[in-house]
This record gives C-alpha cells, structure tokens and sequence, in this order.
C-alpha cells in the first residue's frame, strides 16, 4: 500500500506544470536551482535550458572572468542578465540574478565571488551572482561624495566581520564593516589618492608623490606615508610576485608606446623608486583593472599569455593606431616585452554606451 503511495506522489511530482517549477526555480539561487533540475529527468527538461551554462571553475589557478554587461530579464521584471566570458573556454555566458535594473548600475568593485556595484540613487551593493546573495552597504557616511571604487577584505586571523574601502571620485577614503550603519573617513580633505589595495594587512593608497599606509591589524586609525615618487602618470596599486607593485600610465598620445605603461616595485624598502622598474612579468599573466589586480602562472597553459597584461578600460586611452583612437575598446591585452597592444581580448567588442567591462573572480 505505502508502495503505491509514493508512487502515485513520485508521479505527481514528476508532472508538475512547467510554469509551476519555473516560478519556483525563480525564487532560488543559482546553486539550489541546479540541484533541482537533477531530481528527475521530467524537471531537468523544463529547467536546464533556464539554468546559466557556465563554465566550470579551475579553483587551483583560477583566472577571471570578464563581466561585460547587464540587461533587464525577457520573463522576470525582478530579475536581470549578467553577460560574463570566460577566457579559459573562449564563449560567453549568461547568468540570471534576482535583482532588479543592474543594467542601470555602475561596477566599482570585487572580491572573490563577491560583486560591488553603484546604482543610479549612490547605493552601494554587495551582489553574489552564482547565488543571488544581496547586501547593501550603508549610505550614511557618503553624502557629499561619489564612490570611485570599493576593495572587500576580511582579517583570516580573526573572525571579523567583511570590511569594506572606498575611494571616492574626489582621491578621499572611507571605511566601513558589514553591518554598520556608517562609513567612517580614513583621511583629511587635503589627500587626493589615485587608488588603494590592501597588501599584507596594510591598507595602501597611492597619490602623485606618495604611498600612504594603514595597519589594519591595530587599533591604530592613523596612517603612515611613504615619500619619493615621479610624479609621471596616473598610478595604480597590485600585487605580484609577493610584492607590492606600482603601474602607471600616461595617456599622452605623443609618448611613445614603450613608456604609456610601465610597472615599478613600491618603494617599501631602502631604495629609489625610479630604479626598480619592472621589464619582465616572468612568465606570468597580469589581469588589471579598476576594481582589481590579480596575477596567474601562465606556464602550461594555453588560454592565457604570459608577460602579459590584460587590462578593462583604464590603459585603453593611450594606446591608439597613428592618430585614430578607439575609445569603445575597453578591455584588451598588453604584451609587456615586446610593447605590442591586442584590442580587444575576446572575439567581440561591446556597446560605447555600455559600463566598461571588470574581472570577476567565480571563487
């Protein structure tokens, strides 16, 4: 008799509407909706060709993949269409996250699998994409300024909550914790950083003549500067090598094309900073942008060059061909040894009207 029971409610299961098992598949993360689609092969045939096809994820070395857009979803006003490809396997896919107008959004930042985004309203948004997580990160605090970009760190030696730094668009920072109601200002109003990282537990932000650090592992709220700077370019702070590194740009279209783009160590050391330029990545692939700098072995693999960077938006401006620039292409590749520009580094260039493109890290 029970025999017969879970059969018939196996069977009912089974036959649930389409329509019904996709309204509830719309209300789950992307992790728990695949694992619906594997109760039987009735709901893996309504739900499969929903589900993002996106590709699998190399957690020993892994390199990003390149969010390039959003877009409002075609079934679902509440949710949107993240555009991302994947260097690795050379196709793009799509992923559906249960957020409303992130076509409308600004990418400022991201960390792991973590997303921070800017709405048209100035708040600032922590989004999961692979799980539809969302938080959102106070306003209070940011009023009268314009975040420019926001890094994520959280202490591996305590049990301290995600910290989040912005940079505003005026060169000041902030910090703040998940789950306060405030950011907290780090510096005066006479500061005009360029960017900041955070590097062997020390915040670093970077201004024309100076690198200025705090210790975020003290109680300390003060910071401390390190002196001696060309005043050359824009400058940009990653790590690579276990060391802090410096990239600065000039955007100058005279300048030839050997020094646009030129890498130097930090001068952390009893050293001069002009001297410690860097000519040789070593094999290795640098993935740079706004939000983030990550740095992977190329050896043995066949997906990504090595010495060199790939870059979204911010080295595009000074590399042109003769005298016609091409503004629209925001991401591309740098050969650092043989000075040579590829634009872009997929197969296909996107929109003028679309937010530059940012690495995203899936894990």
């Amino acid at each position: 008799m029970s025999v017969n029971i879970m059969s018939r409610r196996t069977s009912s299961w089974a036959n649930l509407l389409p329509d019904l098992l996709l309204s509830i598949a719309n209300r789950l993360d992307v992790t728990t909706s695949i694992q619906l689609a594997a109760v039987c092969t009735s709901w893996a045939s309504t739900l499969r060709p929903w589900l993002p096809s996106f590709p699998p994820i190399c957690h020993d070395q892994p390199i990003p993949w390149l969010l390039c857009s959003a877009r409002k979803s075609n079934t679902n006003p509440n949710y949107s269409v993240l555009t991302f490809y994947d260097l690795h396997t050379t196709v793009y896919f799509y992923i559906r996250v249960p957020i409303a107008l992130l076509c409308e959004h600004h990418w400022v930042g991201s960390y792991k699998d973590w997303l921070v985004t800017l709405d048209p309203q100035l708040q600032l948004h922590l989004i999961k994409p692979l799980t539809g997580s969302h938080v959102l990160l106070p306003s209070k605090g940011l009023e009268k300024e314009h975040p420019k970009k926001v890094i994520l760190w959280h202490n591996p030696n305590t049990t301290n909550k995600l910290r989040a730094f912005c940079l505003t668009q005026q060169g000041h920072l902030a910090s703040v914790k998940l789950g306060d109601e405030s950011w907290t200002w780090m510096n005066d109003d006479s500061a005009n950083y360029m960017d900041i990282i955070v590097y062997q537990g020390k915040l670093y932000a970077v201004s024309t003549y100076g690198l200025c650090y705090w210790n975020l592992q003290s109680t300390s709220t003060e910071g401390a500067v390190i002196t001696g700077f060309l005043s050359w370019g824009t400058k940009h702070l990653l790590e690579w090598n276990s060391e802090l590194i410096i990239l600065t740009i000039n955007h100058y279209k005279k300048i030839s094309l050997e020094n646009h783009v030129r890498l130097y160590k930090a001068p952390l050391g009893d050293y001069s900073y002009s001297s410690n330029r860097i000519s040789s990545l070593d094999g290795d692939a640098l993935f740079f942008g706004a939000n983030c700098s990550y740095a992977v072995p190329s050896s043995g693999r066949d997906d990504i060059q090595g010495n060199c960077i790939y870059f979204t938006n911010q080295m595009s401006r000074c590399f042109h061909d003769g005298e016609t620039f091409h503004p629209n292409h925001n991401f591309g590749k740098f050969d650092l040894g043989k000075k040579t520009y590829y634009m872009p580094c997929c197969p296909q260039d996107l929109p003028t009207d679309l937010p530059p493109p940012i690495w995203f890290w899936p894990c």
